[in-house]
């Protein structure tokens, strides 16, 4: 189990709800789970208010996904 899942689940939240509290995708939020992306700095920041936890504690927790990072708004993929 990925440690995104893990506190996803621990502040008891569906992916539907943390793609709402983030501004996300469902798809998006699966995807971060999955480690095939890896959330943008911004969207870190998003996840951490969303689950309660520090931004500093959760990125430290995904530097193991994969290099593939998520693109920042408005720019191309």
């Amino acid at each position: 189990m990925s440690d995104l899942l893990r506190l996803r689940k621990q502040a008891r939240l569906t992916q539907a709800d943390l793609a709402v509290l983030t501004g996300k995708s469902e798809a998006a939020i699966s995807r971060f789970e999955r480690g095939e992306r890896r959330p943008a700095p911004e969207t870190v920041v998003k996840l951490a208010r969303a689950l309660r936890v520090s931004s500093t504690r959760l990125n430290a927790l995904l530097l193991d996904a994969p290099v593939e990072v998520e693109p920042v708004d408005g720019a191309a993929s």
